[in-house]
């Protein structure tokens, strides 16, 4: 049990990186990948599927 949850808190902060540094090289503060919900608005503006 110890192992499963050592390894989603593991997946968790490697997501929130990879996503920091994404967020990071578009222009966009690093801090919005923490934020639910508004993170989706940035990636989506950044990919260019939200035309705003």
């Amino acid at each position: 049990m110890l192992l499963t949850l050592t390894l989603q808190v593991f997946v968790v902060v490697f997501f929130i990186s990879l996503l920091w540094s994404i967020f990071e090289k578009a222009g966009q503060p690093g801090w919005a990948s923490l934020i639910p919900g508004y993170n989706i608005y940035l990636l989506l503006k950044i990919t260019g599927l939200l035309k705003k």
